[in-house]
């Protein structure tokens, strides 16, 4: 939990926000690798659960989706991080979606 936010934080600052003033490609690699090794940790995690928690949807699952959303919806890195190779998350991600929460990520929509 401790490393979501900062890695795949820091992954989308060097991938969207600040891609074309960090000429260093250091840091979008240092970021890349990081993020896809938290994806990996995440996706062995679910491997055989439906949430992160395995009573159900927790406030766990609450605190690491919009990390996970973004980076298909806000940064669309999707194909660059390779998303598809961590197929416990991306199904863990389709279940946490439901329409409520779906809602409540859309801006301008309210609940």
């Amino acid at each position: 939990m401790a490393d979501v936010a900062p890695m795949l934080g820091q992954f989308g600052h060097f991938f969207k926000i600040a891609k074309d003033k960090c000429m260093d490609p250091y840091l979008l690699e240092f970021y890349t690798n990081e993020a896809r090794h938290v994806l990996h940790v995440l996706d062995q995690c679910l491997e055989g659960c439906d949430y992160l928690i395995h009573e159900g949807y927790t406030i766990a699952d609450m605190a690491i989706l919009p990390r996970v959303y973004a980076l298909e919806e806000v940064f669309k890195a999707s194909e660059y991080l390779g998303l598809h190779k961590f197929p416990n998350v991306m199904a863990w991600k389709a279940r946490c979606m439901e329409p409520a929460t779906a809602k409540g990520l859309t801006p301008g929509k309210r609940l």
